[in-house]
């Protein structure tokens, strides 16, 4: 993947916020959710606010676009992050590029956990929608949706619920649970196959609607 001219116009900061524990693209966050990030291979989750990830500076430009890159000199994976803001939506596209600088092959999980700003479960309830394969979740007023779609993913799991709950972290695996009454909170689980130094990309989307319909519009409009 070619950066250089991404770079360009961008203004400069030192922040990974954003990424990894906020999205500033969502105007409601006492309601919305945040996506966390983190590279699962043999037993253990790596979460992009650990330490042990190497980041280059944050970079800014007009149109909502922000840019990062990662590297974890353990793993060999070095990730660029894009994300955009989705026009006249309340919501967000996230690209993520992940490539394998290793000189073996490499079977990973990029995990996305999704859970809210303020820990605020009140009127809190979260599902998956098999038809569509996207995880919905309801805080009064608001349906939040997000999904994914990778270039290599050899299967996606799904799983609302706390993460500790629904999510095993000594195979890689979520534990089924397509509903969850008491929580916003929700992972998705792509699985990776890559071969020595190749890249491959996943897109996620995330919305905020103000009713059901809204929110099957926004699965029908960016699903396709």
């Amino acid at each position: 993947m070619q950066i250089t001219t991404l770079n360009k116009s961008m203004s400069f900061s030192h922040e990974t916020q954003p990424f990894t524990h906020h999205n500033h693209s969502l105007n409601q966050p006492n309601n919305n959710l945040r996506s966390e990030i983190g590279i699962w291979k043999e037993g253990r989750t790596s979460w992009l606010r650990e330490d042990v990830w190497r980041f280059a500076p944050l970079y800014r430009r007009a149109g909502g676009i922000k840019l990062l890159t990662a590297y974890h000199p353990k793993l060999h994976l070095h990730l660029t992050i894009i994300e955009r803001d989705i026009t006249n939506r309340c919501g967000y596209h996230r690209q993520v590029f992940i490539r394998n600088e290793e000189a073996n092959s490499q079977q990973i999980v990029l995990v996305l956990h999704q859970k809210p700003f303020l820990g605020n479960t009140k009127r809190a309830m979260s599902f998956y929608a098999p038809e569509s394969k996207a995880l919905v979740h309801y805080s009064h007023p608001h349906y939040t949706t997000t999904f994914v779609k990778g270039m290599k993913a050899s299967a996606v799991e799904y799983a609302v619920g706390g993460i500790h709950s629904v999510w095993q972290e000594d195979n890689g695996h979520t534990i089924v649970r397509p509903l969850c009454a008491e929580s916003h909170e929700s992972v998705m689980a792509v699985k990776l196959n890559l071969s020595s130094h190749e890249e491959t990309r996943v897109d996620q989307w995330m919305d905020v609607s103000r009713s059901m319909v809204g929110s099957e519009t926004f699965i029908n409009e960016f699903l396709q």
